[in-house]
């Protein structure tokens, strides 16, 4: 087997994909924070989520682990939908304004909450249990706040918490965001 092309991180380097805490990640959590690290550097360097794992790649404690792997392809494939689903809750804050860390936190955790089924269906295919895969609404709010303190700004997890409380007021309500989505993207294709 060829080695990983995945490069470990450094203790001392700090940057938007090196975590300040690194003690507290792990379980997944951890699956969480490489999948935000492959994503992050996937916007970075203008690549896909493959060719990002097919090159020299950074995450903590790497390589990527199986789920961190589904979590980034099933986010990076629906990034579009999931970034104007972002769009239309944040209506007073430009998505292209959003830092990187934030925006990637707020599309992983609304991905998982979006496509919960194709996210557990996919990891039933590798092998991960259905509850090692599922995740309900608060434990998704959760991870993704803990995922802003650990490698957001200051102010992150007020911003992440907030857009994703929204969210899940909305859909509480019965708003369902795909196919609100699914028809603007419908009218602005005619």
């Amino acid at each position: 087997m060829p080695p990983s092309p995945y490069k470990s991180m450094p203790d001392a380097e700090q940057s938007p994909t090196t975590p300040r805490k690194h003690s507290a990640l792990h379980g997944r959590l951890l699956s969480r924070a490489q999948a935000l690290q492959l994503l992050f550097q996937a916007d970075n360097s203008n690549q896909t989520i493959e060719e990002v794992l097919a090159s020299p790649y950074v995450v903590t404690e790497g390589p990527a682990d199986e789920f961190a792997q589904i979590l980034a392809e099933t986010t990076y494939l629906h990034r579009e939908m999931l970034d104007a689903v972002l769009q239309g809750v944040s209506s007073h804050w430009d998505i292209n304004r959003m830092a990187l860390v934030d925006k990637n936190i707020l599309r992983l955790s609304l991905a998982e909450l979006l496509f919960a089924d194709e996210i557990a269906s996919r990891a039933e295919q590798l092998g991960i249990a259905e509850s090692d895969a599922t995740v309900d609404t608060e434990v998704a709010i959760n991870e993704a706040v803990n995922l802003s303190k650990i490698f957001g700004g200051e102010q992150s997890f007020q911003f992440v918490n907030g857009i994703l409380g929204r969210i899940v007021r909305d859909k509480a309500k019965g708003v369902d965001f795909l196919m609100a989505q699914a028809k603007k993207l419908n009218e602005t294709d005619k």
